[in-house]
């Protein structure tokens, strides 16, 4: 797996890993409505693109096709930290290991590049396989909510992790 900058043809990859509102909410938490569409992604990433502390990637495979992606954002130059989001890989990889190297690529690629030395990130409770590959990289959890978000009148704990690289 290598990771590269996000290009407007990888939305039509990520939009075919979401297949039922309840996962794309888990990802998005409302940033996005279901059904995800190419249009949406393309129009948020061209914002993104034009933020100077915020970088989107792509996960490729040996076969050079998108498997993943995060977003570094909220870098914080002068603190040497950024927020990580948006996490997510195909799910045909999911509970491989594919989480957890994308992840250690995206702390790589902070600390060698970006000069961070901590990023945050927030998880839902109801997410344990997110949660235990953040703890595998070293993330450790500073902050809970029992109501951080509410999907179909369930209300989801969430929390804040955070690493330091």
């Amino acid at each position: 797996m290598r990771i590269r900058p996000f290009k407007p043809q990888d939305a039509a990859s990520m939009t075919s890993w979401f297949s039922d509102e309840f996962t794309l909410r888990r990802w998005c938490a409302g940033r996005f409505s279901y059904p995800l569409t190419q249009r949406q992604l393309e129009e948020y990433y061209q914002q993104e693109q034009q933020r100077p502390d915020s970088i989107a990637m792509t996960a490729l495979g040996d076969d050079g096709k998108p498997e993943g992606h995060f977003l570094l954002t909220r870098i914080d130059w002068a603190a040497h930290t950024a927020y990580l989001a948006f996490v997510v890989v195909e799910p045909r990889l999911r509970g491989k290991g594919a989480g957890k190297q994308m992840v250690g690529l995206a702390m790589d690629y902070a600390r060698r590049f970006l000069g961070v030395q901590k990023v945050t990130l927030r998880v839902f409770a109801n997410n344990p396989g997110a949660v235990r590959c953040y703890e595998g990289l070293g993330f450790r959890q500073v902050s809970s909510d029992p109501a951080a978000y509410t999907f179909d009148g369930e209300a989801w704990a969430g929390g804040v992790m955070e690493a330091t690289l």
